[in-house]
Parts: structure tokens; sequence; C-alpha cells
């Protein structure tokens, strides 16, 4: 395998506020672990086939379980495995998803905190480095009021390094997309998972003018409860009981305008 590879690429993003970069080796040296997928049908790094076939060949039960195990090919010496186990023809592109969330806690569970997952193309779903690559960045997400309860504990990992062999698209437009989908998805758990205290009307608004502020879109919120009444009748209706405390009373974003800037997502530095 030669030195490791000190260097990540120019494909870079961050996410919950880790650095998510492309790695140009299985063993790099700013990372502590490699996750790899197993799929039925799937190809394995070139430069770990004949490692994770003998393994395979040790242990069936690799197949269906997650395993980490000391090898000094990848870096850190620590290879995680995760199955997706057998796929039907009712499974779909969500098991490769799932294998990459585990995956990453995996490695998070066995004490790394800098890991990297490999992302081979699936035959089968044409996308499934995009998803896989979704689901360890769902890895990466941390509760909104475990982040504002206990700041030391608002980041899952330190960083996410990403391997790619044999995709369609380059790794740097993959990390863009995934990115910005992520991003995009947090902001939704933060406003959808908090409990209706934390994340009430005023509080969901509130977030939303504070992560968008800046940026290529504009939001306005429409609070007026006669506009609301004549509008958006079944909202007023549902708000009414609510309506004498302020920040329970309903509240509606009918107007958002966006502007699409190349450079948004990377500006932004995740939301």
């Amino acid at each position: 395998m030669g030195e490791p590879a000190g260097e990540t690429t120019q494909a870079a993003e961050v996410v919950h506020g880790v650095r998510v970069a492309g790695v140009r080796d299985v063993r790099c040296a700013e990372h502590d672990a490699l996750v790899v997928l197993l799929a039925p049908g799937a190809p394995l790094p070139q430069a770990l086939e004949d490692f994770i076939r003998a393994a395979q060949d040790l242990d069936a039960a690799l197949e269906k379980n997650s395993a980490v195990l000391s090898c000094p090919r990848v870096s850190g010496g620590r290879l995680v495995l995760s199955p997706t186990g057998p796929l039907t023809e009712y499974d779909d592109v969500r098991s490769m998803y799932e294998a990459a969330r585990d995956g990453v806690r995996r490695a998070a569970a066995a004490g790394a905190r800098r890991p990297a997952l490999a992302l081979l193309p699936h035959p089968r779903w044409p996308r499934a480095q995009l998803v896989a690559l979704l689901g360890a960045l769902e890895a990466l997400y941390v509760p909104l009021q475990i982040r504002e309860s206990f700041p030391e504990q608002a980041h899952a990992l330190a960083a996410l390094g990403v391997y790619a062999e044999g995709g369609a698209a380059p790794l740097a437009a993959l990390l863009r997309e995934a990115a910005a989908l992520e991003v995009a998805r947090g902001l939704a758990r933060d406003m959808g998972g908090a409990d209706p205290e934390r994340m009430s009307p005023r509080a969901c608004a509130s977030l939303l003018r504070g992560a968008f502020a800046g940026g290529p879109v504009r939001v306005r919120v429409l609070d007026d409860p006669r506009a609301l009444a004549a509008q958006y009748p079944l909202l007023a209706a549902v708000s009414r009981a609510a309506d004498s405390v302020d920040r329970h009373k309903g509240r509606c974003r009918p107007l958002v305008l966006f502007c699409f800037l190349p450079d948004y997502g990377k500006a932004k530095g995740g939301l």
C-alpha cells in the first residue's frame, strides 16, 4: 500500500458542524477507521478485496452482522464492515442507507472520532453512493435539545472522510449534493423532533429566519390571525385553541423565494 495519504482532496463540506471531505486512499493519516459496506452484488475496494474475502470465508456471520477488524491497510488500522444482509426483490436502496449509517455509528462506538467511509457503486441502484452517503451523514446529526443542553456533545464526530471508487459522478459533486440534502433534513429534524414547548410555532419561525439569514432564500412569516383565517382557514381553525398564548399561536410561511447560488452550501458551512 505504500505510505499513508496524508491529505484530503479538494472536495470538502461541513455538515452538522463536522468537516466531511474526500480522501485519496483507504489508508489516510487524517482518519482513524474505514467503514466498508458489504452488499450482495456490490464490489469491494480493490485494495481490500482479498482481505475482506478472507475474513468472510473465516466468518460467515459477517454477511449479517457488523464487525470491527484489525487491518494495517486502512486508516487507523481499524476496518469496520457493515453489511446490508441478504437483498431480496422487495429490498430497495434504503438497505445501503442503513448499512452506511449503522457502519459510521459502529465506528464511533469502537472509539473512532475521524472515520472514513468507502463508497462503491451498486449495479442495482444507480444512486446507491449518494444514498449511502446520506445514511452516513445522518449519523452526524445530534438532536437540537442535546446540542443546547450539552454543548460538549454537540458533534457526533470530529470529521468524516469519504473514499470513492467507480462512481459515475465526481466526488466533489456527490459531497455537495449530499451535504445540501442533509443540512436541509437536519433543519427539518430540529423543527419536527424537538418537543412542542421548545419548538413552538414562534420558535420555528425564528429558527427558519436565522437559518436562511444572509443567504439566497427569503422567508416571510404570516402571523396575522385575520390573514390566516382568510388565506389558511384550516390552520386558523386548529390554532384557535392556542391563540391566547403567543408562542403557540399559529404562524405560516406562505412565501419562500429561492435564488440559486452555486457556492451557497459552502458559504453557509452547514446550518
